[in-house]
């Protein structure tokens, strides 16, 4: 039964996501993997090191005319480190003979890439890395990846040298290894031609040793360090997930040698207009303009206004580099939902993580009246978690529960946060949402 589900795992993060599984096994031992801390309930899968012939035959349902991602975790299955795979090479540049056009993404540590491959990657063109260097020194990277060995400038100076498009990553754990390490990582980076950097905010969950938890400030310290590091660098920096205090159309940053950049588009500036129509969000900013043709856009810096054009192609990427907050689309997604069940006092569970920013949403489309917004704790996985997308049942009962307790029961609809559950509608425990009927006696949806 479980090779079975397996199986359809498979088959679902290629075809919807165009993820090809290779295998779960990984030497980096990351300190601050969430697989070693997870609760034993978690249902998660590991991948044995699939035949090159099987992934030859997978390679089969992938989609030629979109980018072909190996090494990210979409679903349940535990992705490792590509480069571990024997087959490697061998299966790139079968991919690269199949789908000459279509743009292939590894994430990888870098701990098995030399020169050597380096400039294979280069031959078989439109490689992208997304390089999880988490630290560039060789202390800060045997304290944080302890199996993957050191990695540094000379790694970085062949990827320029060969011209492989690569974006750096870090988990942020400066009282682990210093901010100054964190700093000297950020700053190499960008001194190597990073096309982005992505800083992650570590979570731990109520298993994980006291060690590798942050301090209660840590957050709003980590957020400030990058706004100032922003200042400092030419390559567009991010802090995921990010710290959002309003919707303006803030740009993160700007890509080298983009359309963005030549219309002098800076880090910091605020798009008010595209096109002559308020944006609603970052989102709705990135998109429209990702969307048309030379978009003529209205932009605030330091309180002055002003209007340029961005010389692009329909569909071509401007080189702006935005946080997520939310699109107009996902809150007409949950009214839409709403309306369906045709109901007058909806409750909606939201996460930690994810309440601010819905809030501004509600309120800025008009929904926040008619909508009742209840905060759901991550009690089953504790620690520092607050995400939606590990919310569990037993934490939607848990919250359900105090709300009988309160005896504030008058609705007539339960809305879930979709992204705490699979296409199947189970949570990371194998529990079905709809479990949730029979204990609050509404109809349930998701949004």
């Amino acid at each position: 039964m479980a090779k079975k589900a397996l199986e359809h795992l498979i088959l679902y993060t290629i075809t919807e996501h165009n993820i090809l599984p290779i295998t779960s096994n990984c030497n980096n031992h990351c300190i601050f993997c969430s697989h070693h801390h997870n609760p034993p309930e978690v249902e998660v899968y590991q991948l044995d090191e699939v035949s090159l012939d099987t992934l030859k035959e997978w390679a089969g349902f992938l989609d030629g005319k979109k980018r072909i991602i190996i090494g990210e975790s979409a679903t349940r299955i535990c992705e490792g480190e590509p480069f571990c795979h024997p087959g490697i090479m061998d299966l790139l540049s079968f991919l690269r003979l199949k789908y000459p056009q279509a743009p292939i993404q590894i994430t990888t540590s870098g701990t098995f890439l030399n020169r050597e491959k380096i400039k294979e990657l280069s031959n078989l063109g439109l490689i992208e890395l997304y390089l999880s260097l988490n630290s560039v020194t060789k202390q800060g990277r045997k304290k944080l990846m302890p199996g993957a060995g050191s990695v540094g400038p000379n790694l970085l100076h062949d990827l320029a040298e060969f011209n492989i498009s690569y974006h750096g990553s870090l988990v942020a754990m400066p009282w682990i290894v210093g901010w100054d390490d964190l700093e000297e990582t950020i700053c190499i980076l960008d001194s190597y031609q990073a096309r982005t950097i992505r800083v992650f905010m570590p979570g731990y969950s109520r298993l994980t040793p006291d060690f590798l938890r942050f301090p209660e400030d840590f957050r709003s310290k980590l957020d400030a360090f990058i706004r100032q590091m922003r200042l400092r660098i030419n390559t567009p920096l991010t802090l995921e997930p990010p710290v959002l205090e309003d919707l303006q159309g803030e740009i993160a940053g700007v890509l080298r040698n983009s359309p963005a950049q030549a219309a002098g588009l800076r880090t910091g500036d605020i798009i008010l207009t595209v096109n002559g129509e308020n944006v609603f969000s970052r989102v709705e900013a990135f998109r429209r303009i990702l969307a048309d043709s030379n978009p003529k856009v209205l932009l605030k810096r330091n309180d002055v206004k002003f209007e340029t054009t961005i010389i692009k192609s329909p569909k071509e990427a401007s080189g702006i580099v935005m946080d997520y907050d939310i699109s107009f689309d996902e809150l007409q997604n949950i009214e839409k939902e709403i309306s369906a069940f045709k109901a007058r006092n909806p409750l909606l569970f939201v996460s930690q993580a994810g309440r601010n920013v819905l809030e501004m949403g509600l309120k800025k489309a008009g929904l926040a009246s008619s909508l009742n917004l209840i905060t759901v704790d991550n009690r089953f996985f504790g620690g520092s978690i607050i995400t939606a997308g590990l919310l569990t049942v037993s934490d939607f009962k848990s919250a359900w529960q105090e709300l009988a307790e309160q005896k504030k029961l008058p609705y007539d609809l339960l809305v879930l946060p979709h992204k705490a559950f699979d296409q199947k509608g189970r949570d990371l425990t194998g529990s079905f949402y709809w479990e949730l009927e029979s204990l609050t006696g509404l109809p349930i949806c998701l949004a």
